[in-house]
């Protein structure tokens, strides 16, 4: 089974050069408050995830390590996951990992995404003439 993938289905009026983006495998955000949203793999029952870097996994007794991942289909059925970041400064970074597995309580392969804050800019004035 695949990994599960960032989402970056973003609101009407967002433009490539806006955040948040993936660049160069990383998920980069500005807002203090942010969320990584997850699409699962296809086959995907459950997926949990960590925020701190280590591996997450369900083991034969079903009990978690990390995170379980509350997951609902949108309209068209596709089924994703919203991870919220902890509260960052710019310039810090949390390694997100998630894994889903099937029916059986087997692994699929495993997401590993850098997420990090920039500083936001500051508004730009307009000239008027």
């Amino acid at each position: 089974m695949d990994a599960p993938k960032v989402s970056m289905d973003l609101p009407t009026g967002y433009v490539k050069d806006n955040y948040p983006r993936l660049e160069n495998g990383e998920y980069i955000y500005r807002e203090a408050d942010e969320y990584i949203r997850l699409q699962i793999p296809s086959g995907g029952v459950k997926t949990v995830y960590t925020i701190d870097g280590s591996e997450p996994s369900i083991d034969k007794n079903d009990q978690v390590k990390g995170h379980a991942l509350t997951v609902a289909p949108d309209i068209n059925g596709v089924n994703f996951g919203k991870i919220d970041l902890p509260k960052a400064v710019p310039g810090q970074e949390t390694i997100v990992k998630a894994v889903s597995y099937d029916a059986e309580n087997n692994p699929g392969k495993m997401l590993t995404v850098v997420c990090r804050r920039v500083k936001p800019t500051a508004p730009v004035t307009p000239l008027i003439n």
